[in-house]
């Protein structure tokens, strides 16, 4: 058979549209925190070493490449966002996420464990302080990066500071009726996915606000000022949520 430099670069090409178009291609990990959960929690396990992509450690040289565990029990995890690693400088900024344990993909999935909410509220208690600044926020499916549910621990942004204001009565007193409240909510604005903000009435009781938005980016304190953000960091691989 003879040599036909034409043919031969024709079918890698070919090739190349094949595996491109089909997925083969390299395409954006959304499993993070859920290989996190399996896999990264307990360093007396055999083989942790190669099983953890992100070992647990306290060192802030290594932010981006290691978990952080809060705190932690038999049914979900604290962890520190990676957007911390941006802000180490400063200790007034906080951003965790609240993670079941087992596997539920986000707001949308029927399993999502109602006691979340609660176990949420108070580590950011213990981290924020003064209950008028928290927010939890979880953000609806195609304005997130993972599929493991993760309710974020942030503080109120102004914005949503006047969401707080202007919210009427309480929407629960109770944090394990946040997702059935978000239900109804959603169900009368229309929306089959939605993002959910919770945050402490002026009352008593909370605030649910449900949006197909993204409430971490326009109602909380999410990221680190850049004036302190820390320029090398910004751009490293990292094992966190949105």
């Amino acid at each position: 058979m003879s040599h036909n430099p034409r043919r031969a670069l024709t079918l890698l090409l070919t090739l190349l549209l094949f595996l491109t178009t089909s997925g083969c291609a390299t395409s954006t990990n959304r499993d993070i925190l859920w290989n996190i959960v399996t896999n990264c929690l307990d360093p007396a396990v055999p083989n942790y070493d190669t099983r953890c992509r992100w070992p647990i450690t306290t060192s802030a040289a290594a932010c981006r490449k290691t978990t952080d565990v809060w705190d932690m029990n038999s049914e979900f995890v604290i962890l520190r966002d990676v957007k911390m690693c941006d802000c180490l400088a400063d200790k007034t900024f906080v951003h965790g996420l609240a993670i079941p344990r087992a596997r539920v993909t986000g707001s949308e999935d029927p399993h999502r464990p109602d006691g979340i909410w609660q176990y949420a509220w108070d580590n950011a208690v213990k981290r924020i302080g003064n209950e008028g600044d928290i927010a939890l926020v979880v953000n609806p499916p195609g304005e997130r990066g993972q599929d493991q549910l993760h309710v974020h621990l942030v503080r109120l942004n102004d914005a949503g500071r006047q969401i707080v204001a202007a919210s009427g009565s309480p929407g629960v007193q109770n944090l394990a009726d946040v997702w059935r409240k978000a239900d109804q909510l959603a169900a009368e604005k229309g929306l089959k996915y939605y993002g959910v903000l919770v945050a402490r009435h002026p009352a008593g009781g909370f605030v649910v606000h449900v949006d197909a938005r993204n409430r971490e980016n326009d109602y909380t304190a999410a990221r680190c000022p850049p004036s302190l953000t820390h320029g090398p960091h910004a751009a490293s691989p990292q094992p966190g949520g949105r």
